[in-house]
C-alpha cells in the first residue's frame, strides 16, 4: 500500500464569524488522509476564533486539528508566516475563512502534483465564486498564459493571476527564502513568485473551492469598483508596494543560490524596481490631497523620474472619477510612447 505524506490544511481567519463555520466545516469534509488541520485565528474582534474553538472541540473526525490564536494582529502574509512554523506537513493547502472547500480538494491537488513528477511548488486549480449570501456569481478560471508561466512572465505581467483559495504549495517556499514581508497583502502572488524561482506551477484544471466575494476582502484589482474607494485604495498600494520589495529580495536570493541566471536576474530586478517606482509614486498621490498631487507630480517631472504620460496617468486615476478616466483615455491614444520625457 502506497504511503502517503502528511499534508497541512490551512484555515486562517480574521474577523470572519459569519462565514468561518462554512471554512471549517470544509476543511473537517477533506477526504485526504493524513491531514493536519491548523485553525488559525489573527487576533480577531469577533467571534471568528471562538467558533474555531467550539468546532474544533466537536470535531471527532480522522484529522489531526491544531487550534491557534495569534496574541495580535499580524496581517495576512504574517500570519502565514506563524502558522508554517506550527504546520508539520511540507505540502500546505490554504484556505481563507470565509471561503469553502470541497471535499476532494486536497486529494485532487496532491494527486495532481504526484502524477506530474512531484516537482511543482505550486499546484493551483479552478473555483467558482460566490457572495455574502453563497449565492453563484461565476465561474473563476485562470487566464490561459498563467498556465504555462515562466518567471520572465510573472516578472513582466506583474501579476501571476492564481487565487490563494485555490492553492496548495512546498514548504520549500518558506525553507528556502524566510518569512513572507510582513506588509504584503499578496501572499497567493509572493508565494507563487517563489515557486517560480525554484521551479514551476502546476495547474489542475477542476474547481475545487468556493471563493466569496463580498466587502471585507483583501484582495482586488484596480478594476475593482472597491478599488475607487481611496482607504482601500491607499491599503492596496501599500500592500503592493511591499509585494514588489518582496520579489527584489526573493530574487536576489535566487540569484544568491544558483537559482537564477545573473543575466537574467539582474534584468528581472531592474523591471521589478521600475515597477517599485510607479507604485511608491502612485501611493504618494493617494495620500496626499490635491495641492500635494500636484505638487508630487511636478516633482516627478522636473526630476525626470516619470514620464509626463506616466504622472497624468497616475494623477488622473488617483481621483477615481470614470468621466475624466474615460476621456483621459480616449485622448493618451493619441500620443505615441508612454515613456515619453522619462529618463529611462
Amino acid at each position: 500500500m502506497a504511503q502517503y505524506p502528511l499534508i497541512s490544511f490551512l484555515v486562517l481567519g480574521y474577523n470572519q464569524e459569519h462565514y468561518i463555520r462554512e471554512a471549517v466545516a470544509g476543511a473537517f469534509a477533506q477526504t485526504y488522509s493524513p491531514l493536519e488541520i491548523i485553525l488559525s485565528d489573527d487576533c480577531s474582534q469577533d467571534r471568528t476564533f471562538d467558533i474555531m474553538r467550539e468546532m474544533a472541540e466537536a470535531y471527532h473526525g480522522p484529522h489531526q486539528v491544531v487550534l491557534n490564536q495569534n496574541p495580535e494582529n499580524l496581517g495576512i502574509s504574517g500570519h502565514v508566516s506563524n502558522v508554517l512554523q506550527l504546520a508539520l506537513g511540507d505540502l500546505l493547502v490554504a484556505a481563507a475563512g470565509d471561503d469553502v472547500s470541497l471535499p476532494v480538494r486536497t486529494s485532487a491537488l496532491y494527486e495532481a502534483w504526484l502524477s506530474r513528477g512531484a516537482s511543482a511548488h505550486s499546484v493551483f486549480s479552478n473555483a467558482v465564486i460566490i457572495d455574502g449570501d453563497g449565492k453563484t456569481l461565476g465561474d473563476w478560471f485562470p487566464t490561459p498564459w498563467v498556465m504555462d508561466l515562466s518567471l520572465k512572465d510573472a516578472v513582466f505581467a506583474n501579476d501571476i493571476g492564481l487565487l490563494g483559495c485555490a492553492h496548495m504549495f512546498t514548504r520549500q517556499t518558506f525553507d528556502v527564502f524566510g518569512p513572507l514581508h510582513p506588509g504584503s497583502l499578496q501572499e497567493d502572488s509572493a508565494i507563487a513568485f517563489r515557486s517560480l524561482i525554484l521551479g514551476k506551477l502546476e495547474y489542475v484544471p477542476l474547481t475545487l473551492v468556493q471563493y466569496r466575494r463580498h466587502g471585507s476582502n483583501l484582495w482586488q484589482t484596480r478594476g475593482d469598483p472597491m478599488f475607487r474607494d481611496m482607504a482601500r485604495r491607499r491599503r492596496w498600494l501599500k500592500g503592493e508596494v511591499a509585494t514588489l520589495e518582496a520579489k527584489m529580495s526573493d530574487l536576489a536570493t535566487g540569484l544568491k543560490l544558483g537559482l537564477v541566471k545573473t543575466a537574467d536576474g539582474e534584468v528581472f530586478i531592474a523591471k521589478i524596481r521600475h515597477n517599485l517606482e510607479d507604485t511608491r509614486f502612485e501611493l504618494e498621490l493617494a495620500e496626499a490631497g490635491v495641492v500635494g498631487r500636484v505638487a508630487r507630480g511636478i516633482h516627478a517631472l522636473s526630476c525626470r523620474q516619470h514620464s509626463l504620460i506616466k504622472v497624468a496617468d497616475l494623477f488622473i486615476d488617483s481621483f477615481q472619477h470614470r468621466t475624466v478616466s474615460r476621456f483621459w483615455r480616449s485622448l493618451r491614444k493619441r500620443f505615441p510612447g508612454e515613456r515619453i520625457g522619462a529618463k529611462r
